[in-house]
């Protein structure tokens, strides 16, 4: 195999593993994992996020695996937990990198990723959000104006400083039981989000 697994780490069923290829494998040094819950009773692990840290060549990286509160409805819920996930690991690797005790990923680490299950919406109706993604040109973009996440970040009210790439793939729902093409905000499922429940 060219690549090799260098870290994982879990909780409950969110799970990280960080590879890398067989070259750069030796010059990779670990400096941490960890984990932060705020789930259920704002401990429980079936949200929150799992990280591991390394450095190459000495660039320090940050990967942040992520699952926040879903619902249509529940945006600054999913502000919260992504900020309080950053916040439980502040203390991430800084054993390995002296003065960042009390700071957090986002400013710890040369780079740093935070993915994973985000849960946030498009604030459109479901007929809309259809239409577009069968566009073929342009379909994806109005839909990525109408990104949650897109909103609340550039407005300065969730993951501050990070930079999004524009996804290359369509809106994921969930299915409604008996058929039906999604559940438009009114229970669990979402009107379509980029990355999230299948």
């Amino acid at each position: 195999s060219e690549y090799r697994c260098v870290e994982t780490k879990s909780m409950w069923a969110l799970r990280l593993y960080i590879f890398t290829h067989e070259e750069v494998a030796p010059h990779v040094e670990i400096l941490d994992s960890g984990a932060e819950a705020c789930g259920i009773g704002g401990v429980g692990g079936n949200k929150g996020g799992v990280a591991g840290a390394l450095s190459i060549h000495r660039t320090t990286m940050c990967f942040i695996n992520a699952h926040l509160a879903a619902h249509q409805a529940m945006v600054r819920r999913r502000n919260r937990d992504a900020t309080d996930v950053l916040r439980g690991l502040r203390s991430l690797a800084s054993s390995k990198q002296p003065g960042t005790k009390h700071l957090d990923p986002s400013s710890c680490f040369h780079h740093t990723f935070f993915f994973g299950d985000l849960n946030y919406r498009i604030e459109a109706p479901v007929s809309t959000v259809l239409r577009c993604i069968e566009e073929q040109k342009g379909g994806w973009e109005r839909l990525h104006a109408l990104d949650q996440l897109r909103f609340e970040r550039e407005s300065g009210r969730v993951l501050t400083g990070f930079q999004e790439t524009m996804p290359q793939f369509a809106p994921t729902f969930k299915r409604l039981r008996g058929g039906g093409d999604a559940d438009d905000g009114g229970g669990g499922g979402g009107i379509g989000e980029f990355g999230g429940d299948q």
